[in-house]
């Protein structure tokens, strides 16, 4: 275990920076100054914020022709349509059609969004979903004793990572760098959350079932990933805006890691069945924010509350099914008082009630046990 410490205090610090970092850019986020609605893949209709006016040219129901807009100008509506940050202060000129068939350049400047009502619960909401995220993380890795442990500890240092990535403050090229960035963290999420799922099940479901769904898992993650980057280059470069009901697909992964939970469930023994359960849960909670942030069914903005909502309820059944349930091996911290000494063993030779607990090192030859 000694071997590893400087490893994981490095993680460590590195996933408490993501915390602090992520609970900041939330509480500095920016954005445009309008929300947009859909009207086709190509067309949109300008939308008012509760608080926030409208910038002098611009009318609710005005017509955001995508292919009109300059490549950096539909970066930065990207950005708006998927919620990330774009930088404070940031101007760009739209082309915008108004109601009586007339066009005119309107020129947009960023501004923080934080005191508008509809995103003031979310980022507090926001503050303790990435605590939550972080310690699940630090106690996979530091208490953790089997793969589901990396499994839940790389699920969970992803998701924030990405989330670093999608909010930083961005605009033009940076947005879609940025994106595409923070899409590759939520591909290595969608892996470590299957394999912590396809651990536990591990013991219960058949070769010829655990084959199935892992094939159906890679399957699932490679079209959705290969969605995610159409998406936001085609829209970035061709001015079309893929209907978002089509990213449903991205969800596919957690949905097959849920249904891994819930075979095992079924064939499980009845000790093993409350973490199955509550992990199951959480799982099919987590899918449903997922898809949320994929596909705005209430709404661009109830979505974007329920989705953290989501989160939120999601990982406080993950962290309650790691302490409570013990989903990952923890048996170093449950059975470390019950260590046995044989003053017998001398020099390099393992006790064997350490080798049990996971805590294997040679004691000093006549050295008691501690």
């Amino acid at each position: 275990m000694h071997r590893r410490y400087p490893l994981l205090v490095l993680l460590s610090l590195f996933v408490v920076g993501l915390i602090a970092w992520n609970c900041t850019t939330i509480l500095r986020y920016a954005g445009l100054p309008f929300a947009f609605d859909p009207v086709n893949p190509q067309v949109a209709k300008i939308a008012q914020l509760h608080e926030v006016s409208l910038p002098p040219g611009l009318h609710p129901g005005d017509r955001l022709e995508y292919a009109r807009q300059p490549p950096g100008a539909r970066m930065d509506l990207f950005a708006v349509a998927e919620f990330a940050t774009v930088r404070e202060g940031h101007s760009l000129e739209l082309v915008v059609t108004h109601a009586d068939g007339t066009s005119s350049n309107v020129t947009v400047e960023s501004l923080s969004l934080a005191p508008e009502p509809s995103f003031r619960v979310s980022i507090w909401l926001g503050f303790v979903w990435y605590i939550l995220a972080g310690a699940i993380a630090l106690m996979a890795l530091w208490r953790g004793r089997d793969r589901a442990a990396w499994g839940i500890a790389t699920w969970a240092i992803a998701f924030l990572s990405g989330m670093a990535l999608y909010q930083a403050p961005a605009y033009d090229l940076q947005v879609l760098g940025f994106g595409l960035g923070a899409q590759t963290c939520f591909l290595l999420a969608r892996v470590g959350f299957f394999f912590m799922a396809d651990t536990i099940a591990a013991s219960v479901l058949a070769p010829r079932n655990r084959r199935v769904l892992r094939y159906a898992f890679f399957i699932a993650l490679a079209v959705g990933y290969a969605f995610e980057l159409s998406y936001s280059l085609y829209f970035v470069y061709g001015a079309v805006l893929i209907p978002r009901i089509a990213a449903a697909i991205w969800v596919l992964p957690y949905a097959i890691a849920a249904l891994t939970l819930l075979a095992a469930h079924r064939g499980a023994a009845p000790e093993a069945r409350p973490r199955l359960r509550w992990t199951f849960w959480s799982g099919v909670i987590l899918t449903f924010g997922i898809l949320l942030s994929n596909v705005p069914l209430f709404g661009y903005e109830i979505s974007y509350l329920v989705e953290i909502i989501a989160y939120v309820v999601a990982f406080s059944g993950l962290l309650y099914s790691v302490l409570r349930h013990r989903v990952v091996d923890m048996s170093f911290v449950v059975n470390r008082d019950r260590l046995q000494c044989d003053p017998g063993h001398r020099g390099g030779h393992f006790h064997p009630a350490r080798k049990l607990c996971g805590e294997i090192r040679p004691r000093r030859a006549g050295k008691p046990c501690a």
